[in-house]
């Protein structure tokens, strides 16, 4: 059996599919005033089950509001660059 499929669209036709809360501007900036006020307090750990010969993985985190913590990786190439930056 063999299916083909295709879809198209117009980006800038694309509308919202709900309004946006009146208030989410002030909400937005209080949030952004809390977070200022946390210490980034990175901290930065070498995953060496991720890395290989060709990159360094890390796993990264930074303080948040509540005493939580955001996460991500940060993966650096090794060798001579430059390397274009990827954010995911």
């Amino acid at each position: 059996d063999e299916a083909l499929a295709a879809a198209g669209f117009e980006p800038t036709k694309i509308a919202p599919t709900t309004k946006m809360p009146a208030d989410f501007d002030s909400f937005w900036e209080a949030q952004k005033q809390e977070l200022a006020k946390i210490p980034h307090d990175a901290k930065l750990e070498l995953s060496a089950k991720h890395s290989d010969a060709k990159v360094d993985c890390y796993k990264i985190s930074l303080a948040n509001v509540d005493g939580k913590r955001v996460h991500g990786w940060l993966s650096v190439p090794k060798g001579k660059g430059p390397f274009p930056a990827i954010l995911t």
